[in-house]
């Protein structure tokens, strides 16, 4: 089962995802949250707690991908955006 949690702060929008991105209703669950969110600039995917992903889930993570080119979404490292984090989850957030 696939949990998403949304912090949307500092104009960036992020969505913290744990357990399973797999068969079931869990690659759906992430797309409908990231779709959601399509008016946003700047979206997020923290995928630190994912424990594991199946075909399905990878094919989502493909079609966002692709979804945000389409989208005009400036695709970026965010580490390299950031320039480092202070967060003890080591995800850095462009600032």
């Amino acid at each position: 089962m696939l949990r998403v949690t949304i912090d949307n702060s500092r104009g960036v929008v992020v969505l913290r995802c744990s357990g399973r991105i797999g068969a079931g209703e869990g690659p759906w669950t992430l797309l409908s949250n990231v779709i959601s969110l399509k008016d946003k600039r700047v979206v997020v995917l923290d995928l630190m707690n994912v424990s594991r992903t199946d075909a399905r889930g990878l094919g989502v993570l493909v079609f966002l991908s692709q979804w945000a080119t389409g989208a005009g979404v400036t695709r970026t490292d965010p580490l390299e955006a950031g320039g480092g984090t202070d967060r003890p989850d080591g995800v850095a957030l462009p600032v």
